[in-house]
């Protein structure tokens, strides 16, 4: 009961843009996003809402003919304003940086990706604190299609 948990809803949009400068893959995104927030009893959140940007620039590249193998790095930044209890909106500003750096491996006859990664989240403006997160994702590629018999 005294948790400090709270349910989160989000709408967002993502626009994207998508080049290659040689075998190299880029994309920049701006993110807009909507998060509404409760608390475990679905009663109002302290803070009830917020209004959330981000923009983020992607690198990868293929370390294979077969671009099964590939180093991806990313930056993002997050700008947000919250709603008060008034209902008049804070100052939009900054809120936190994000830097990535993954290995990815895809096995395409079995429709799976394997990615290893590292994140540095430096969360705050004067005195940020820097969070380090190490990640290991399964992703299963096209997985409502129907596999051909051998």
């Amino acid at each position: 009961d005294d948790s400090d948990g709270r349910h989160e809803l989000r709408f967002y949009a993502r626009y994207s843009y998508l080049t290659s400068i040689k075998k190299v893959k880029l994309s920049v995104t701006a993110r807009p996003e909507l998060r509404l927030f409760y608390n475990p009893d679905f009663t109002t959140f302290s803070r009830a809402e917020q209004f959330r940007t981000r923009f983020s620039c992607k690198a990868s590249i293929p370390l294979n003919e077969a671009k099964t193998k590939k180093i991806s790095t990313a930056a993002e930044i997050l700008l947000a304003t919250n709603k008060s209890n008034d209902g008049s909106w804070d100052k939009y500003q900054y809120g936190e940086s994000r830097f990535t750096l993954y290995y990815s491996v895809t096995f395409p006859e079995d429709d799976i990706m394997l990615n290893f990664g590292y994140m540095n989240n430096l969360v705050g403006r004067t005195k940020p604190i820097d969070a380090h997160y190490i990640a290991f994702d399964i992703t299963l590629l096209n997985p409502f299609t129907k596999h051909k018999a051998s």
